[in-house]
């Protein structure tokens, strides 16, 4: 693009939910609720899993991860969006707007990957339950979402620095058209090249989730298998039962994922990748907690046995 005429840019607007300006207070209201509730199931999972003796296993700590994941996923845009919701005229800085779309895509990175991790330790589980220890630990777990960590800090660091390069013209304050500092529209500002960051971002981006989704569809094409072996139909159920909520957590994360970020623009109009989003960023923190939790025997088992604990310890 052309760089002919442009005033420095410090910061954007963000146009949000425009349209739908006069329920500015049912609006608050609604992601405000919805957000107390990702804070409590996701606080309760990670405090859960950290005092119980009955999740100590592998699974329960990647749980544990991928609430810390979604908490911040959530926090990273939500607290920023409802001060929006209430302002007069919605502004977020450069710099403020860089560093939102490198958290939230971060931890939407470091996400998939523990669904990998994930399947990996339900695989084993499975088709391996002797073994199962010897495979794979809460150590091990937590050297791969450290080393995970650092690689997504090294690309989130140079993702910034080819932002932070970008012209931004045409406008003295550019809008752009989300409630969020999303990549595609932050892009259609820029009046400078952005093939190169929009490269480097694709690419990493790219990898992480086609590494994940091949990883998933691997480990349960051969879950699937074993299940299927089983002789007996309790048992089959009983081990399908155990997969069936990671199942669905990732078919929901990876059909939005693929609809909002895959899919060409032109395929979907801006208010319906809105409401996409939406889903992405609101709606996955509070449902996935819930279909993790809501038929796991032991995690239900170890939180009635605290709130046992909880309540002799004030009430009696």
């Amino acid at each position: 693009m052309q760089q002919d005429n442009y005033t420095a840019v410090y910061e954007f607007l963000i146009l949000g939910f425009h349209r739908l300006h006069g329920f500015n207070i049912l609006l608050f209201l609604f992601f405000l609720l919805i957000y107390i509730v990702i804070c409590l199931e996701n606080l309760l999972i990670i405090v859960l899993v950290t005092i119980s003796s009955r999740l100590q296993s592998p699974m329960y700590f990647i749980l544990k991860c991928m609430s810390v994941c979604e908490l911040c996923f959530a926090t990273s845009v939500v607290p920023k969006m409802l001060h929006d919701i209430l302002a007069e005229k919605a502004k977020i800085s450069v710099i403020g707007c860089i560093v939102q779309l490198n958290i939230w895509g971060t931890m939407g990175m470091l996400i998939y990957l523990l669904y990998a991790l994930m399947s990996y330790d339900r695989y084993v589980a499975i088709s391996n339950p002797l073994r199962y220890s010897a495979l794979i630990d809460n150590k091990l777990c937590l050297r791969l979402v450290i080393g995970f960590c650092f690689i997504f800090f090294l690309a989130a660091v140079l993702i910034s620095v080819l932002l932070s390069k970008l012209d931004f013209c045409n406008r003295i304050i550019p809008a752009i058209d989300h409630f969020y500092c999303d990549f595609a529209p932050l892009m259609a500002l820029s009046c400078s090249d952005t093939k190169l960051v929009q490269g480097v971002a694709a690419l990493s981006s790219g990898i992480v989730i086609l590494l994940s989704l091949f990883f998933v569809l691997f480990s349960y094409v051969f879950i699937i298998f074993k299940i299927l072996a089983i002789p007996s139909a309790t048992g089959r159920k009983k081990s399908f039962s155990t997969c069936s909520s990671h199942l669905i957590v990732v078919i929901i994360n990876y059909g939005i994922l693929i609809n909002v970020y895959v899919s060409p623009d032109t395929v979907n109009s801006p208010q319906v990748n809105k409401g996409l989003s939406f889903i992405y960023i609101l709606v996955t923190p509070l449902v996935n907690p819930i279909i993790y939790t809501l038929k796991n025997q032991e995690f239900n088992i170890a939180l009635q046995a605290k709130a046992r604990e909880i309540k002799m310890h004030f009430f009696l």
